[in-house]
């Protein structure tokens, strides 16, 4: 079983990715970080954010983790893992995400840690979609792009 982290991007990151790509939320804001994900073939890590206020009418298109509400979310809005923004990452260019306090971090938390196999398999699902319609899933990030500017960031670290 994968450990469950939340993470944030590093900022010169994120910021790349905003850059590029309308679709990257604006928001520094938390993900949970999935380690070995196969995208085109090869296992990659991902950083997925976690989103307070989703239009629960969204929910139906299988894009999303529903998760209890936070004290952040809305009425008539759900909290939610959403697969579509989903970012290729590396462990080097995140952070520790810090809940604001313990009631929060277990309502996320727990949750997740008790479905991470189901939400390991919906987002391979998504990315198995993703690459299957050539990135075609409308307010996705586009992830061969992410990922060749992750791919740029290897070059310079080197």
């Amino acid at each position: 079983m994968q450990k469950v982290r939340f993470v944030f991007l590093d900022t010169e990151l994120a910021d790349q990715y905003r850059s590029v790509n309308r679709e990257v939320l604006l928001k520094q804001r938390p993900c949970l970080f999935m380690a070995k994900l196969r995208y085109r073939g090869i296992f990659q890590d991902f950083a997925i954010p976690l989103r307070s206020n989703v239009n629960p009418n969204s929910l139906a298109q299988g894009y999303f983790y529903e998760l209890p509400p936070r004290v952040s979310t809305q009425l008539n809005k759900v909290h939610a893992l959403d697969f579509r923004k989903m970012m290729p990452v590396e462990r080097r260019f995140t952070r520790p995400f810090q809940f604001y306090n313990q009631e929060d971090r277990l309502s996320t938390l727990v949750p997740i840690q008790k479905n991470i196999n189901q939400i390991m398999n919906e987002c391979q699902n998504y990315l198995d979609e993703y690459e299957r319609v050539q990135g075609k899933i409308l307010y996705s990030t586009n992830i061969d792009l992410l990922l060749s500017i992750l791919q740029k960031q290897d070059v310079e670290f080197v």
